[in-house]
């Protein structure tokens, strides 16, 4: 029951503060638009391209710390896991966008203990840097008495934590309290902070700057004296959000703190419009960054899908056996609707007297569907002896056969058909499977396939499935963690599906028929 409420507060409590703010906003309409009469786009759209800086800087702030770690990473890896993971922070709960981190790092080819070390630096130093320039530049604040030398103890607390006795105790607490595994504690050297922590504070500032460009659009007065200021006035309520447990991503807790801290200076609607237009910008600028990152990609590292290498009649990936059974794991899971897949192999007209080969025919599904609707002369290829086991189990009269696309285990003109599903977005190089499919297939034989097809639907799906935990989300789970096990393939085939269908063209295919539709294709091909 406990944890119902606690996950209701953290939907309800958020909604409630960004009502609060737009009530505030809307009790005193006529005040700001006063304000508005001299709104101006161009700093707005400055604010704008700002915050599109703050997501690969803090990414890169993260490359840098996790170097120092001892860890050898790409900046291309890093930007992907730090960007991809950074997403999940608007999940109920405070730590999902660190345990992505820790699972994507783990991806990347870094160590368990390294990713957690990692988190919990960044987390301390994120918090040390925060303090920092909130406490730096209270003194600008012209409306609060603060003396001179509280400032200078204001701004030496923080520094008080990087010294390895303390950052030591710190970090096994902060593990311990964040419920994660604890790493063997290797301090950074003072040296290491002096490179590392520059990069969370210049996050602050640069976010200073962009708060300063929206206040300048709002009212008219390019006031850039209060650029420290504002600096701190965004590092305090990020602050105040990010310990907010209640409070996804620190949404609605960041934006009322804000408002009340920039409501010294501006009237309170003012600055409540302010602020959830602050917020606005930053989800947006998330957005866009998020969608560049995944269409950069990461580098390939424990999958390196070269052209397929066959020995001994058995071709193989570049990647090691877990995650090999983790794909076939996929197979067996994803791809089930029996009456779609039915309905799908009927449209091939196939006759109950052709030869049938199914090529990567995975646990024989398509092979049973096939006998159900009486075609029985089925031969089933595939590259996984464990997948081909299963098949055997469930259709024991049918013949299989280890092998691969590039490299049939048949005679020429051999079969009337032959059925690829889901198969050829495996491949990285489409010609020579092409000439093999044509050269098994009989005279007037054919080629039918269904593989995924490129659209604004199956987009955003894909950018739903990569996310961290999506494993775990209703309706989509088994086919995310399917997805995450071939996602460099599936890219590579999505951006080359033309290049593929030109290939049959030139290797001597007439299409029969061709269909899309919201995240497949159909075909059929004849061999001239």
């Amino acid at each position: 029951m406990k944890n119902y409420i606690k996950q209701y507060l953290k939907i309800v409590l958020p909604a409630i503060l960004l009502f609060f703010l737009l009530r505030t906003i809307t009790s005193d309409w006529q005040a700001v638009l006063v304000y508005l009469k001299n709104f101006e786009i161009i700093p707005m759209i400055l604010s704008a391209g700002v915050l599109l800086l703050i997501y690969p800087e803090s990414a890169f702030a993260w490359f840098i710390l996790i170097r120092k770690i001892g860890v050898g990473v790409s900046i291309k890896n890093a930007l992907y896991v730090w960007v991809v993971s950074n997403s999940s922070r608007y999940l109920p709960g405070s730590i999902w966008q660190y345990v992505g981190r820790v699972e994507l790092g783990m991806q990347a080819g870094i160590p368990r203990q390294k990713s957690i070390l990692a988190v919990l630096y960044e987390s301390l130093l994120i918090i040390i840097a925060g303090l920092f320039v909130s406490l730096f530049t209270i003194s600008y604040w012209s409306t609060v008495g603060i003396k001179s030398y509280m400032v200078v103890l204001g701004v030496l607390f923080p520094l008080v934590f990087l010294h390895p006795t303390v950052i030591n105790k710190a970090l096994l607490l902060l593990a311990k309290f964040s419920k994660k595994q604890q790493p063997a504690v290797t301090p950074l050297k003072v040296n290491d902070y002096v490179t590392v922590l520059p990069f969370f504070l210049i996050n602050f500032f640069l976010n200073g700057i962009a708060l300063t460009f929206l206040v300048y659009s709002f009212t008219g007065d390019p006031d850039f004296g209060k650029l420290f200021l504002f600096s701190g006035m965004y590092a305090l309520s990020w602050l105040v959000g990010y310990f907010s447990i209640f409070a996804p991503g620190g949404i609605g807790v960041t934006e009322v703190a804000l408002a009340l801290l920039l409501s010294l200076y501006l009237p309170l609607p003012l600055a409540s419009a302010v602020a959830v237009s602050y917020r606005f910008l930053l989800v947006i600028a998330e957005i866009i960054v998020f969608v560049l990152t995944l269409k950069l990609g990461r580098s390939e590292t424990h999958f390196e899908y070269d052209k397929m290498k066959v020995k001994n009649n058995m071709a193989h990936y570049k990647v090691n056996p877990h995650q090999t059974l983790e794909w076939e794991d996929s197979c067996v899971e994803t791809r089930r609707d029996l009456k779609s897949r039915e309905k799908r192999l009927r449209m091939f007209n196939i006759k109950r007297t052709d030869s049938v080969l199914d090529l990567g025919c995975g646990d024989g599904l398509n092979v049973a569907l096939l006998n159900k609707i009486g075609i029985k002369k089925v031969v089933g290829v595939d590259i996984s002896k464990k997948l081909l086991r299963m098949a055997k189990k469930k259709n024991p009269n049918t013949k299989f056969y280890v092998g691969s696309a590039e490299t049939l285990p048949f005679k020429a003109s051999s079969f009337n058909i032959v059925l690829i599903d889901s198969v050829l977005h495996h491949l990285m190089d489409y010609g020579k499977p092409a000439r093999e499919i044509k050269r098994v297939l009989k005279k007037g034989g054919r080629l039918c396939f269904m593989e995924p097809h490129k659209t604004l639907l199956r987009s955003l799906m894909d950018m739903v499935c990569i996310l961290p935990f999506s494993n775990y989300f209703p309706f989509i789970g088994k086919r995310a963690k399917a997805y995450k096990q071939e996602i460099e393939l599936m890219t590579h085939w999505l951006a080359t599906e033309d290049e593929f269908l030109d290939t049959l063209k030139k290797n001597g295919f007439r299409k029969i028929f061709l269909i899309k539709d919201f995240l497949s294709i159909v075909a059929a091909f004849r061999k001239i």
